[in-house]
């Protein structure tokens, strides 16, 4: 039922990365320099895909008298879906200069899961389509909690690979 949404970025995401795995271990590839390749591009593709969110009316924000008139709500809103589109090229642009530094390999995968998770927590406040769960937190805040906290193992993890 595409119609009705559903076609959240982490299924994407996670298919994407475990195709990475699978793909690095038939080509006999290291997976972390594969990761800091794709990350940049993973945050410009999920700008895009909030720009589409814009122009569908999902992933809107709470009613704000100067804010974006959707029909679909029949309300001014918080353009959300704008704000998220705007700090995730932000992301692209620093994970492709974080690039072109010298860096251990797997940090700029990692350094995207803390940018967008902490991108992400930002703008849940302003967001309306969610339920609050506990806290004044939504399970979209405390996913990014936990993507937050495996960036922190992850490169923990990397560290002692090297």
């Amino acid at each position: 039922m595409l119609q009705k949404g559903g076609l959240a970025w982490q299924g994407g995401f996670l298919g994407g990365v475990l195709a990475g795995v699978w793909f690095a271990r038939r080509k006999k590839l290291s997976l972390r320099p594969l990761l800091d390749l794709a990350a940049p591009y993973i945050a410009l593709g999920q700008s895009i895909g909030r720009i589409g969110c814009f122009f569908n009316g999902c992933c809107y924000g709470k009613p704000v008298i100067w804010g974006v008139y959707f029909p679909v709500h029949n309300a001014r809103l918080y353009p959300t879906q704008l704000f998220e589109a705007a700090g995730l090229f932000i992301i692209f642009l620093i994970l492709k200069r974080a690039q072109s530094k010298p860096h251990q390999a797997g940090f700029i995968f990692v350094l995207y899961l803390w940018l967008a998770a902490i991108e992400r927590f930002i703008v849940e406040f302003y967001r309306a389509d969610h339920d609050i769960l506990w806290g004044g937190l939504s399970l979209a805040q405390f996913v990014a909690l936990g993507v937050f906290a495996a960036g922190l193992v992850l490169m923990k993890v990397f560290k002692k690979i090297n």
